[in-house]
């Protein structure tokens, strides 16, 4: 059984016993992050400096696998919460850390839930446990993803580093639509996965 459970599927599950809204989810999952009562797990980070993205990379940054995200890391995010896939960025130590997919630990999740819903609170854990968490299969395989992301992300990196940011989204699209070819991703997928490796990429002097 996977010891692990999708951050997204948390969210899902305290917003439907909450009722909160996703913003004010967000606090409180950055807060139970701060604390230590939930962990954050990143199975790729890109990580790159502040000041030098645009001129080179430090030996060591790039994709990084089984990343447990530090709980002070919590105090320095950006993330649109409202989006369906959020994508967290956050800032420390004259870094950027780019996490695109995270994962908690399982029984801290269910403790989580439970803690925020009253009739869990007031049932017997085990009946609830079984009501609320997910059950978890062997995979039969299936239709691989369409677009490597992955991939995408990095090539885009690796473009802006080399020539530098362009002055509009646009243009980082244009390019990356050329090298996924002619079957490629439209521009609202590109945004979604491209919107923030692009503004890690701006000037101090300059806002978009």
């Amino acid at each position: 059984m996977n010891v692990n459970v999708d951050l997204n599927w948390l969210c899902k599950q305290i917003q439907i016993r909450s009722g909160l809204s996703k913003s004010e989810l967000g606090e409180s999952i950055c807060a139970a992050m701060v604390a230590g009562r939930l962990t954050g797990f990143a199975q790729k980070a890109l990580r790159y400096p502040m000041l030098t993205v645009r001129s080179c990379f430090m030996a060591g940054d790039g994709a990084w696998k089984d990343f447990v995200i530090p709980s002070n890391f919590w105090e320095f995010i950006e993330v649109d919460w409202d989006e369906p896939t959020p994508v967290f960025h956050f800032h420390l130590d004259q870094n950027n850390w780019i996490i695109y997919k995270i994962e908690v630990n399982r029984e801290s999740a269910y403790s989580y839930i439970r803690s925020q819903d009253p009739v869990l609170r007031a049932s017997d854990p085990n009946e609830a446990k079984s009501l609320t968490l997910p059950t978890t299969t062997k995979s039969k395989g299936g239709r691989p993803p369409k677009y490597d992301w992955d991939a995408c992300r990095i090539e885009a990196v690796r473009w802006m580093t080399h020539r530098g940011r362009p002055n509009t989204q646009a243009e980082l699209f244009a390019h990356m639509a050329e090298w996924f070819g002619p079957d490629g991703p439209g521009d609202t997928q590109l945004k979604q996965h491209l919107r923030l490796v692009y503004r890690a990429f701006r000037p101090t002097n300059q806002a978009d």
